[in-house]
């Protein structure tokens, strides 16, 4: 299983049961469910991953900016996503079944407010 007994992931952020799932798969030697946890969540890692991980932190931080946890801004040297980027991280939400999680953007709720 890649070597793995354990990781350290910016996923925990976004989806802590699905990085508790993949630590207790590896823990328990289970490598069939830790595959197939690492099969869901590669396209996220792949996002992350792209241009020498320049996505690393604005692939996080779109996600939880979709929760309604954060604002979508990064600090340079990063950048914030694209909008087929942005729309590529709904998807992969949705695929998790956190779309019905999905609440307005912080923006939103003090507009709102």
């Amino acid at each position: 299983m890649h070597g793995a007994a354990g990781f350290t992931s910016g996923l925990v952020t976004v989806n802590p049961r699905i990085s508790l799932d993949l630590r207790d798969a590896l823990r328990a030697g289970d490598n069939v469910t830790a595959a197939e946890l690492i099969n869901r969540i590669s396209r996220f890692e792949e996002l992350r991953a792209r241009n020498n991980s320049a996505h690393n932190v604005s692939a996080v931080k779109e996600a939880l900016a979709q929760l309604g946890l954060c604002s979508r801004e990064v600090r340079a040297p990063s950048s914030q996503l694209t909008e087929a980027e942005r729309h590529e991280v709904r998807e992969v939400l949705a695929d998790w079944g956190m779309a019905g999680e999905l609440v307005r953007t912080p923006v939103e709720a003090t507009a709102a407010a």
